[in-house]
């Protein structure tokens, strides 16, 4: 999945850099965007392995334009994460889900602003909201709560997040499809147990839907 994602932002990239209309005038766009997301726990220390899981995400945004290249992109999503996990090298076993409620506030580069094709770079920060968190065995619909099982975790979750994408203008250049895969980290515990500190990170692959607006 990851080299044919990679493999069309170098296309519509390259795509970008031959003769094209003259570009447009910057505007704020409002955003719609449905993907995946594979996303697991990065221990500080511990003797637990962890394993990705897959998981789905729903977001909206503004992008509002600031000077030359440069946009400030304000998102709020619902997004599934979580991990598989084993003993030691112990095959996963177990799995917590996590449903949250994110916040990004993302700053956008693009490499040809206006125009029919632009690639650009992405960063920022995120804060989620857990929503919902449960735990079972691997596999098993029937998960109970975290709470129930004794695991206490973060009402909250702070990142970093940093990512690439595309977008190409459809129908007379008014709407936009776009292409994202962004990478957040956490930055603080989410759960602390005997075993260490862990930290979730996860990978988003988001198809878009943009209008502008104003």
């Amino acid at each position: 999945m990851k080299p044919l994602l990679f493999a069309l932002l170098a296309a519509s990239l390259a795509v970008g850099t031959v003769a094209a209309p003259a570009p447009l005038a910057a505007q704020e766009v409002l955003s719609v965007h449905a993907g995946g997301v594979r996303s697991t726990f990065a221990r500080v220390y511990g003797y637990r392995s962890f394993y990705a899981i897959s998981g789905s995400s729903v977001r909206a945004a503004m992008t509002v334009p600031l000077t030359g290249p440069l946009a400030i992109q304000l998102a709020v999503s619902h997004t599934g994460k979580g991990a598989a996990s084993g003993l030691g090298d112990a095959e996963a076993s177990q799995e917590m889900r996590l449903s949250l409620l994110e916040f990004h506030t993302l700053l956008k580069a693009s490499t040809a602003p206006g125009r029919s094709v632009s690639a650009h770079l992405l960063w920022g920060a995120s804060v989620a909201s857990v929503v919902k968190c449960t735990t079972g065995d691997l596999g098993d619909p029937d998960e109970t709560d975290c709470s129930d099982n004794g695991l206490i975790v973060s009402p909250t979750d702070i990142g970093a997040s940093f990512g690439v994408g595309v977008e190409a203008a459809i129908t007379d250049r008014r709407y936009k499809i776009c292409l994202d895969m962004l990478k957040t980290i956490s930055l603080f515990d989410l759960h602390a147990d005997s075993w260490g500190e862990v930290r979730n990170t996860s990978f988003t692959y988001t198809l878009g839907f943009g209008v502008p607006v104003g």
